[in-house]
């Protein structure tokens, strides 16, 4: 691995269909921790969105990873998300009692135990752990 990248993590920004469903989906089943909702005006970050307009920018995040969500139309033909996490089991039934429909978790031949779920914009995400060494 280059040094360059040492430390590293990705952000994705999502165009979704709505932004507010799209936020309290990823904090309610996924867990993700909320940042905010960007305001222009107020030129900062605030914790609810009370306008019936939708907010221009959100964001949440899973560790050092961060989503950010904008309006738009939600189109993620061929792309898939993938989040190491350290206990897929606690994630994998949070978001089963949550009324996420995880598949079955599975060791793949790489020894990452992983299982999937698809989020409320058909968007699928993979939550792996390991392999163990």
């Amino acid at each position: 691995m280059s040094a360059m990248f040492e430390g590293a993590s990705l952000q994705v920004t999502l165009a979704v269909p709505k932004v507010v469903a799209s936020v309290e989906f990823y904090r309610k089943v996924f867990g993700f921790h909320f940042q905010g909702y960007w305001d222009p005006v107020a030129r900062r970050a605030l914790q609810e969105w009370t306008s019936a307009a939708q907010p221009e920018y959100a964001e949440v995040r899973a560790g050092e990873s961060r989503v950010g969500l904008r309006p738009g139309g939600g189109r993620f033909d061929g792309v898939e998300l993938s989040l190491t996490v350290s206990d897929s089991s606690a994630l994998f039934e949070q978001i089963r009692r949550a009324g996420g429909d995880p598949t079955a978790p599975a060791v793949q031949t790489w020894g990452a135990k992983m299982f999937s779920a698809t989020d409320l914009n058909g968007l699928r995400w993979n939550f792996m752990e390991g392999p163990k060494r």
